[in-house]
């Protein structure tokens, strides 16, 4: 048994194990209080686990690759950062057996996306990362967040149900039909909210708890971005794909940008910078489809991994307190305009890396103009957050503070990957051309304060569409019993149960067979 095997192994036995004591009533108050080490197996493993070598366990195959060990590291990372504040966002410090466990069974489907070779693993882990959320969106029981719970259940089944049908036929056809792109992509695409498949995201992220939402912001929407690198080859797909995901990719770039300036609640405003971001990153994978380029993958993984921290630090911000205004502000000032290429940050290092997918032509523009949206969309954040009034438990600093620190440095560890060198980073013109947008977008964004924009309800779409079809609010009622059922903990404990019994025997069974 090879050291990547042993780890492997542990970076889902010991979530597992956590798991499985909640069913303990003796262990189950301490429990939460583990959340900020579940996820140091899966660390280790991005850092010291062997890349390019496949692990048979039962009948999943994993597989660390450069792209995946990428996204593993930065969400294990934002896991552990989120996991320290969990406990204090509740009132009594104590997030419940509901919460704890359906925040393990996400972490684990967020790590095993990015580790699974094989369709079938891919499907489960794909399954797991979306479902117990639900439990996430859902916790505070209030109407908003049952709502919230449904929009989203709703949007990962149907997801699901898309990426089923494509699945089969890859498995089926050694040449998929064409039908099989447009599959995956609406699949993906409803994961991470692709314009139209986005008006789930703004509910879901408003209504979760500050920890919830920072991971799955963060870290589980990925799991649709792995998802379309794994089974959108850049050498084989057919260019007219790409094209079709840059154009949306805009699309939705600008899209929630328009629409996340019009928002009050700072939760809200993230889920809409998700959306334009997540847009943003599927043009740079569109891109990389339609020049059939392969170095695209670990391009778009690097964007990712730095949008993984950045959003989630930028949640986190939102539950932060002290007596100095300025310790909050300062470090989510960076992080937020990183997101949009501030010059030597994590962010400008991202923007820099992917600039090379986008060419010189209109393409090109479109990115340079959708960064100065960026900062436009973060300056107004941040405006926000200023007058925002507590009424939550705060966070301490300290993991505010070292997920500022964590994020910001993180993609200069990868940037020689990246195909950039540390002249390319402080050269004056990449300076300049990360700088400008910017400054134009914080300009822009200190002019619209003196307009007092109409506030669109969160989910747009759905919504307006709500108030002039009252039927659609019956969309989300056959998983309402469902839903019921899932809230009521001697069901979830049962299910956690069976699920980690499941999964250790079928991981036993795995090694006595290598």
């Amino acid at each position: 048994m090879t050291a990547t095997t042993v780890l492997l192994a542990t970076a889902f036995g010991w979530p597992l194990l956590l798991a499985f004591g909640l069913t303990l009533r003796s262990l189950r108050e301490s429990l939460p209080w583990l959340l900020r080490f579940a996820p140091l197996p899966a660390l280790a493993l991005a850092f010291f686990g062997t890349y390019n070598t496949p692990v048979k366990m039962a009948s999943c195959v994993f597989e660390l690759d450069a792209a995946g060990g990428l996204l593993l590291a930065a969400a294990a990372l934002l896991w552990c950062i989120a996991g320290f504040t969990a406990p204090s966002y509740f009132p009594d410090k104590r997030p419940g057996a509901g919460f704890t466990a359906c925040w393990l069974l996400t972490m684990i489907g967020s790590f095993g996306v990015f580790l699974a070779a094989d369709l079938i693993g891919f499907l489960v882990f794909y399954a797991l990362v979306s479902l117990p959320a639900y439990g996430l969106v859902a916790h505070d029981k209030t109407p908003g967040a049952l709502r919230a719970g449904k929009i989203y259940l709703g949007f990962a089944l149907l997801g699901e149900n898309l990426l089923l049908p494509a699945f089969v036929l890859l498995c089926i056809f050694p040449s998929p039909p064409p039908i099989v792109p447009l599959l995956l992509i609406a699949g993906f695409g409803a994961k991470i909210a692709l314009l139209p498949l986005h008006f789930w995201m703004p509910p879901s992220y408003t209504a979760a708890p500050i920890p919830a939402a920072a991971v799955l912001s963060g870290a589980a929407v990925k799991a649709g971005v792995i998802g379309l690198l794994r089974f959108l080859p850049m050498e084989s797909t057919a260019a007219t794909w790409g094209e079709l995901l840059v154009v949306v990719g805009f699309c939705g770039a600008f899209y929630g940008v328009a629409v996340g300036l019009t928002q009050r609640n700072p939760k809200t405003v993230l889920a809409y910078s998700s959306i334009s971001q997540m847009g943003f990153l599927a043009a740079v994978i569109g891109m990389g489809i339609s020049t059939h380029d392969e170095n695209a993958i670990f391009l778009a993984a690097f964007y990712a991994a730095h949008h993984t921290l950045a959003k989630g630090v930028l949640f986190l911000a939102i539950g932060a307190n002290t007596t100095r205004p300025a310790r909050i502000m300062i470090p989510t000032a960076l992080v937020g305009l990183g997101l949009a290429g501030l010059p030597l940050t994590g962010g400008a290092l991202a923007k820099l890396a992917v600039k090379s997918s986008f060419g010189f032509g209109p393409a090109a523009t479109l990115a340079s103009l959708a960064a100065a949206a960026t900062a436009m969309l973060m300056t107004h954040f941040l405006f926000r957050l200023a007058g925002t009034q507590k009424n939550q438990p705060p966070f301490r600093m300290p993991p505010l503070l070292i997920g500022t620190a964590v994020c910001l440095a993180f993609p200069w560890f990868g940037f020689p990957l990246a195909g950039l060198t540390f002249a390319d980073i402080i050269a004056p013109a990449a300076v300049g051309k990360t700088l400008w947008p910017v400054l134009a977008g914080v300009v822009a964004a200190f002019a619209l304060r003196r307009i007092r924009l109409p506030e669109i309800p969160a989910g747009d779409i759905l919504a307006l569409s709500e108030k002039i079809l009252p039927s659609v609010r019956s969309l989300a009622s056959m998983i309402a019993r469902i839903e019921s059922l899932s809230r009521r903990w001697p069901t979830a404990c049962s299910l956690v149960l069976v699920l980690a019994i499941t999964l250790a025997l079928l991981m036993a069974f795995g090694f006595s067979q290598s």
